[in-house]
Order: structure tokens, then sequence, then C-alpha cells
């Protein structure tokens, strides 16, 4: 599974490069290092499953961002991290189709433990959804 960083600070970016084992926990990981819209051209062109954005980049915001995302690739999941928990970005986030809205962690165990839930439910959606054309086939065959 594909997960995307947009992250604009190098200390922060780097920190959840390198702290987190992405390959070991399955992941394939990227990040853009530029703004809003360099990350939307890398997203769109590598179709990650899990976006992780900050809120705060140059050029368009996380939020945005997001928006811009969801509508070309309407089932990717996206995590919004930000150094202020603000109600109005959290309602906004909602409203877009963000999967979760995360205050900035101390360490970056809060971040792997919401692309771990995400994925988890990215998975059970693949499930369902093979179940259902397993039955769709089986009835078809049937039928």
């Amino acid at each position: 599974m594909k997960v995307f960083l947009v992250e604009a600070e190098h200390m922060v970016r780097d920190e959840i490069m390198y702290q987190i084992p992405w390959e070991k926990q399955g992941f394939i990981f990227r990040a853009a290092s530029g703004g809003g819209e360099e990350a939307l051209s890398e997203v769109v062109r590598d179709n990650p499953q899990i976006v992780i954005i900050d809120v705060h980049l140059p050029s368009i915001d996380g939020l945005e961002l997001s928006r811009r995302i969801k509508e070309r690739i309407p089932e990717i999941k996206i995590l919004l991290i930000s150094e202020y928990r603000d109600f109005n970005y959290a309602k906004e986030a909602l409203s877009i189709g963000v999967s979760d809205y995360l205050e900035k962690p101390e360490n970056t165990n809060g971040i792997l433990e919401a692309v771990l839930r995400v994925s988890g439910q990215i998975e059970l959606i693949k499930k369902r959804e093979s179940d259902r054309l397993y039955a769709c086939r089986k009835g078809g065959l049937n039928g």
C-alpha cells in the first residue's frame, strides 16, 4: 500500500520519513518536498491509497489540496496534520471527506497508528468488494 506525505517543514518531513518503519509495516512511502501545487500533480501521478497532508503549505493550504485530490481520486484516504487543533479546520476537513485530522505529535506513533487504522479500513473495503463480486459471479453461474 502506498503512503504519500505532503509536508513543507524539512524537520517534520524527515522525522515522519525516517522514524516510522514504513517498509517494515508493509508500506511504500514517498514524500513531496514542495508546496501544494507540486504535490497535487505528484499524488495524481503516483496514485497512493493514503496521503498525509500538513494543513499549512505554501501556495495552497492542506484543506484546498485535500479538496482537489478528492475531486480527482475520490476513494483516496487523507490524513491532515496540523500544529494546532482548530475546530473550524477539522469541520471543513470532515466536509471534504478527510479520514482523520491529527495534531502534529511529539513523536510519530500517532501518525503511524492513524495510517494503520486507515489501511485497515481500505483492506476491509477491498475484501467486501471482492466478496460482493464473488457472490455476483457465483449467482450468475447458478442462475
